[in-house]
Formats: structure tokens, C-alpha cells, sequence
């Protein structure tokens, strides 16, 4: 299969395949997320070819659990240091946001290309003195932003030998790097919609339909996935029965929020192939159906 991507692609897949060498001891608790997933998936074996090439991206989140540890390795920010990914801190909360940039990018502000970690946020969302509870230390010297239903994207994840993904530039032997299952990929998006910004809101539901059409031949798979979650955990059987009510009422007809959403993303990214309203509605649909995903009315 041919494997088409964008040329703004070639540099943060360059940069992601130095962040997973340098991140070695790691890669067995470590999972990719954010709109990087759908590059990679692409190159699975269990995908079918689209004509769509995808979304482009250039900053990439690596999703870990609240506590990281050691086993005898370095520190996860020695070995950025090392391989030359400079820390800078993001925004004007206290305290910003720490995302990893090349040090090819220069030294004076955030490139768009960087590296942001992600760690589940468990428990309330303020802490006793009514502060968000924004970032958690997972290891000494990293900091990961605490998000919400991260936790889902650490279940069931697949593996991905680098050979399969050329364009990251990892040398022989290589190394084996975690996505999410695709899942846990659709329904954590969706249960992150509404908390993010207007502007990124059309674009992670293009990124579901994208994922759901290149796994089509896995739809029975990812619904069997979501309840083997749901079983054993009922927080998470809550968060699935959301994810599943967002995803049915967002495409429940051709003028739905997000049937309009994903023809806007494609329309406006200079894709060849660009779905109609009907087209996304349909395909949806007949995942909802084949996936057992769709809610109870």
C-alpha cells in the first residue's frame, strides 16, 4: 500500500521518530496521541487505503500514566536533553504548560513542531485551595498536563514497529512505539470535544471519521474493544455511554453538527478527496451499526 503525506509532514515525523528513540526504556508505557495517531495508523497492516491523505500536525502528545517509573533507566528528561529536545514552558498559567522542542527550531519561543506529554487526571478537577489541577509530576523533572479521560488512550494499545512508519527516520533495528486502539482513539475524542477550543473542535471530528473509514475492516473489533473496557471499570462504562451518545446525536443525519463539521475540515485542507455531508453520515452510520456502538435511543 501507498502511503501518501503531506510534506509539512516529513519534519514532525522526523522529530517524533527522535523523540521515541531518545524515549527506548519508555515505549512499553508510553502511547502516541493527538492527530499524529491517524499518519501512523495508516501504515497497519489491518487498514484499508483511502483516498484521503491526512490532517496535517505538528504538535504530538505522548500519553503516559500518573506515575512513571525509573526501573534503573535515566530520567525521561535526561534522555530528551540528550537527544536534543529542549524544554520550554508554555502559556501564562502558573504553572505553564512544559512542551519539548528540537533544538534545530532555535532557542526563542514555542515551535510548532514540539512534544507535550499527557498523564490521566484522576480525582477532582480543583485542588482544596479551588486551583485547577492542570499539570502532574509523572516522573522527577517531567511534568505531563493532567487531562481528563487520558486514561481511556492507555487501554488495549497497539503496537507499531518504526520499520512500518519510513518517514520516521529511525535506523535498523528500530524501535516498537504504542498507539491507541482505535476505540479508545474515536470515543476519547469524542468525550473531549466540548473541552476544547472552538477552532479544534471540527478538526478532531474529521480525525474520527478519518479513523473510522481506514478501519473498516476492524468496526466489529472496536466495538468488542469499548465493552471489554466498559466491563471493568464503571467510571470508564460512564464515560463510554457518553462518548457513544456525543458520537450517535453529532451524526445522526446529513445536517448534523458533525456530518457539516468533517465535509468543512476536508473542503478547507486541500485534500483530492473531499466527502459530501450524505457521504459522512452514511459511513458513520454503518459504523455505529456494525460496531454496536450507536446509543440507545
Amino acid at each position: 500500500m501507498t502511503i501518501r503525506l503531506p510534506v509539512e509532514m516529513e519534519e514532525p515525523l522526523r522529530d517524533l521518530g527522535a523523540c521515541l528513540v531518545a524515549l527506548g526504556p519508555y515505549l512499553d508505557r508510553a502511547v502516541l496521541a493527538g492527530g499524529m495517531v491517524p499518519v501512523i495508523y495508516r501504515h497497519l497492516e489491518s487498514v484499508r487505503e483511502v483516498d484521503r491523505i491526512p490532517l496535517t500536525t505538528f504538535d504530538m502528545d505522548i500519553a503516559v500514566p500518573g506515575r512513571l517509573g525509573r526501573g534503573g533507566h535515566p530520567l525521561v528528561a535526561e534522555l530528551l536533553d540528550k537527544a536534543a529536545f529542549e524544554m520550554r514552558l508554555r502559556g501564562s498559567d502558573d504553572p505553564p504548560v512544559a512542551i519539548y522542542q528540537h533544538s534545530r527550531h532555535g532557542r526563542d519561543g514555542i515551535d510548532p513542531i514540539h512534544i507535550e506529554f499527557l498523564a490521566p487526571l484522576t480525582g477532582p478537577e480543583t485542588d482544596r485551595a479551588g486551583e485547577q489541577r492542570r499539570l502532574v509530576q509523572v516522573q522527577h523533572g517531567l511534568q505531563a498536563q493532567a487531562l481528563r479521560y487520558v486514561g481511556l488512550l492507555l487501554e488495549h494499545p497497539l503496537a507499531v514497529h518504526s520499520a512500518r512508519v519510513p518517514a520516521l527516520r529511525i535506523p535498523d533495528p528500530g524501535v516498537e512505539f504504542h498507539v491507541p486502539h482505535p476505540a479508545m482513539f474515536i470515543l476519547q475524542k469524542m468525550l473531549c470535544r466540548d473541552e476544547r477550543p472552538a477552532d479544534k473542535r471540527d478538526k478532531d471530528l474529521a480525525y474520527v471519521f478519518d479513523v473510522v473509514t481506514i478501519f473498516t475492516p476492524m468496526w466489529a473489533e472496536i466495538g468488542a474493544v469499548a465493552r471489554d473496557v466498559a466491563s471493568g471499570n464503571a467510571t470508564q462504562a460512564a464515560w463510554i455511554e457518553n462518548a457513544k451518545k456525543k458520537l450517535t446525536a453529532l451524526f445522526s443525519s446529513p445536517t448534523a453538527d458533525g456530518s457539516i463539521s468533517v465535509r468543512r475540515v476536508y473542503a478547507g485542507s486541500g485534500s483530492p478527496a473531499v466527502p459530501s455531508e450524505d457521504g459522512v453520515f452514511r459511513v458513520i452510520g454503518r459504523f455505529l451499526d456494525e460496531s454496536g456502538l450507536r446509543a440507545d435511543r
